[in-house]
């Protein structure tokens, strides 16, 4: 399932949600750790904004069931500069490598077809059109999970010493053997 998809170039973008990570119900304990400043309440139609960049290709970088990253740059040959990264993900219908991914509001039969794969309307779900890679028709994609973050920040995907501060490695890439 690999797919790359690219968001509008040198424009701050945005992921628009059906639902997304809920705040504890009123009831809660005070002391339990939610921080009102620091934790997010977000509600249906919720914007999820990604930062300005050249964001031409994305691609699935990591999925395990559970936690889908994915990437995106200009040219994912060498580095990524964004990773949007899904977690406790329940339904997924999209390419491994896609560009220019339209994003959007879920529809409702988009969200009810969500609701009968999972059971019920989990915290957030994220669609995207992308163009289909045999026809002019545009692929509809879906995430839908337990809670979305936006990670930026340059991430290499080959072996590289004395990384900056803020650059790290791609979760795959592993040290040169010993010659």
């Amino acid at each position: 399932m690999a797919s790359s998809y690219h968001v509008v170039p040198h424009f701050c973008c945005q992921l628009v949600c059906a639902a997304a990570r809920l705040a504890p119900p009123l009831a809660a304990d005070p002391d339990a750790g939610f921080d009102p400043l620091t934790d997010h309440r977000w509600e249906i139609g919720d914007v999820i904004e990604l930062p300005e960049g050249s964001w031409w290709d994305w691609d699935v970088l990591h999925f395990d069931g559970s936690q889908l990253r994915l990437a995106a740059g200009h040219d994912l040959t060498y580095h990524h500069g964004l990773e949007v990264v899904f977690t406790d993900v329940a339904y997924l219908a999209c390419p491994t490598q896609f560009r220019d991914p339209q994003l959007r509001e879920p529809n409702l039969d988009e969200r009810a077809l969500v609701r009968r794969h999972v059971g019920e309307e989990p915290p957030v779900i994220v669609a995207f059109d992308v163009d289909a890679p045999a026809g002019a028709d545009l692929l509809t994609c879906l995430v839908a999970a337990g809670s979305v973050e936006v990670v930026p920040g340059l991430v290499y995907r080959y072996w590289r010493d004395n990384l900056a501060a803020g650059e790290r490695l791609a979760p795959y890439v592993r040290p040169p053997e010993p010659s």
